[in-house]
């Protein structure tokens, strides 16, 4: 799934997104694609640069899920 975020070439970044049409703020950031709420409101104006850093910076914020069944099992 992220993969796919991360193969862009040198095309022009203001057309290209990293929305994964599963938009839910969750603690200002979107459970989707992982970009803060000021980012995804800014997107269209941002600087290919600054778009390009912060489509590299997404893996990273990904959290890993969270396992309720340890807390049951325990």
């Amino acid at each position: 799934m992220f993969n796919k975020f991360f193969v862009y070439s040198e095309a022009d970044m203001s057309q290209i997104s990293p929305c994964t049409k599963v938009c839910r703020l969750d603690s200002g950031m979107c459970v989707g694609c992982f970009r803060t709420s000021s980012e995804i409101s800014m997107w269209s104006m941002l600087s290919d640069d600054t778009a390009r850093k912060i489509i590299a910076e997404l893996p990273s914020r990904r959290q890993p899920p969270v396992s309720h069944f340890e807390e049951i099992v325990e």
